[in-house]
């Protein structure tokens, strides 16, 4: 697979809200461990936004039709429920309405506990 990346420094974390012709920039989440809820960020990007989970190179997850803010939670966070092993590396893609795809940087899945079915 290849992908068009456009990256600008940006983050939630500061107040600073996308507006709808920014470019996707999710962020590389910190602290996900296994079987645990870990809330993905971006900003940037047109509603409705799609979730890829790949592991070497593969998708092991896919989430579509994310509203721009889904039930409970604010503009640009999905809570994803990790179903990944404890030491695997995986990265993320966030794609929006009009195609364009934005990776975050690779990460490794910490331990956490062991009730829910891995993938």
């Amino acid at each position: 697979m290849h992908f068009n990346i456009a990256i600008v420094v940006a983050t939630t974390a500061l107040g600073i809200h996308a507006r709808p012709q920014d470019p996707i920039l999710p962020l590389t989440p910190f602290f996900t461990k296994q079987c645990e809820i870990t809330l993905i960020e971006w900003t940037g990007g047109i509603a409705p936004y799609g979730l890829v989970i790949v592991r070497d190179g593969e998708v092991i997850e896919q989430f579509s039709n994310i509203p721009a803010a889904p039930v409970n939670f604010v503009e640009g966070i999905f809570p994803w429920g990790t179903n990944v092993a404890a030491g695997t590396e995986v990265r993320m893609l966030v794609s929006d309405s009009t195609g364009a795809v934005a990776p975050t940087g690779l990460f490794t899945i910490m331990p956490g506990v062991n009730n829910c079915t891995l993938v």
